[in-house]
């Protein structure tokens, strides 16, 4: 017998032991303390919050701002632990719009921020459980960042080079 067909052999016949699953005891419970933790959490992913009281504030604010290749979506998720925010095919004018502007605008309400991303995906479990899901989502955590060419930090290389979440505190 090969020393391949040994290999394989004795990885088929290993047993591992089971392991289970830890639950999670998120520590963010509150409302009030899940959206300070989310703001925390944006700025300091880059994302900048402005505080707005509703849909209309949001647009007008959005309307006036200088950027010719900004995009403004709806948000129906925010994430206090990371401070990411959930986006869906059904609020896309295309898959590739986020990562392709300049400056991502996102409206969220501060009553769609949830603790933790265990919170989130069971969110979005019970959403889209059945026919209803959109298809495409994604969690955008600030904008696009990376450090890989010696260690200096470039913002925008591979996406949107500035986040504002537009915070309906309402």
């Amino acid at each position: 017998m090969s020393s391949r067909n040994n290999i394989l052999k004795a990885i088929a016949a290993a047993r591992y032991p089971a392991v289970s699953r830890q639950a999670y005891s998120g520590s963010i419970s509150e409302e009030t303390n899940a959206l300070a933790a989310f703001v925390d959490a944006c700025q300091r992913n880059g994302s900048e919050i402005v505080s707005v009281e509703d849909r209309n504030h949001a647009m007008a604010y959005f309307q006036v701002q200088p950027d010719t290749e900004a995009l403004l979506l709806e948000s129906r998720l925010g994430v206090a632990e990371n401070g990411a925010i959930w986006l869906d095919e059904a609020s896309l004018p295309g898959r590739d719009a986020p990562f392709a502007c300049l400056h991502l605008f996102a409206v969220l309400s501060a009553r769609d921020i949830v603790a933790s991303m265990h919170d989130a995906y069971a969110r979005l479990q019970m959403w889209y459980n059945g026919p209803d899901f959109p298809g495409f989502g994604v969690f955008i955590a600030g904008p696009s960042k990376t450090a890989d060419i010696e260690q200096t930090l470039v913002m925008g290389a591979q996406g949107a080079k500035k986040q504002t979440i537009l915070l309906i505190s309402t």
